[in-house]
């Protein structure tokens, strides 16, 4: 607006300046449309100049939001979820800024998902966990299975006089062996 508001204003003083000329004899006429044409000429390469660095200046405010949001997506496509795109602009880039955070959000709340069922169960039924929809896993399926239990005999009398770090290192022990066993025959 102030651009428009110094085009405006040089424009009338040109014209007034301009006016009061032709009220003179021809030859002064001819030197002012010179000069008022001069005038022009001058405030339109300012105003070239000017609308130049707008230009630039905004172009490179865009091209710092996209590699931003390049690296941040790069990032992501190699499993570094870390990082989130900041949110410099209101604009279009705002919003496609703000969608990739939650589109990143997403993947890092499934990551978390996996890595907990990694550790729970066998990783087919991780996989059909991940890929069946809510509402078949809400209904249950019907299969024949075998249990386990498992009783460690001398436990209470072994633990009651050993360390609980004693006894830790023994149940994951135990624990380790058992669980390959049992995901080797595709058990949970």
């Amino acid at each position: 607006y102030s651009l428009l508001a110094a085009f405006v204003l040089f424009l009338l003083l040109a014209l007034i300046q301009l006016y009061s000329t032709l009220e003179r004899t021809q030859a002064d006429e001819m030197r002012a449309l010179l000069n008022f044409s001069l005038q022009t000429l001058l405030f339109l390469l300012l105003l070239g100049y000017l609308l130049e660095r707008i230009a630039r200046r905004y172009t490179s405010n865009v091209h710092y939001i996209l590699e931003t949001q390049l690296k941040v997506v790069r990032d992501a496509q190699a499993g570094d979820y870390s990082s989130s795109i900041p949110l410099l602009s209101q604009g279009e880039l705002g919003l496609m800024g703000m969608q990739i955070n939650r589109l990143i959000e997403y993947v890092r709340k499934r990551q978390d998902v996996e890595n907990l069922l990694k550790r729970v169960v066998s990783p087919d039924i991780m996989e059909q966990l991940l890929t069946t929809d809510t509402e078949n896993l809400k209904l249950g399926e019907e299969r024949e299975v075998a249990i386990l239990f498992c009783d460690i005999r001398g436990f209470t009398e072994m633990s009651e006089g050993s360390s609980a770090a004693d006894i830790l290192l023994f149940l994951n022990s135990f624990f380790s062996e058992l669980t390959e066993i049992v995901s080797r025959n595709h058990g949970t």
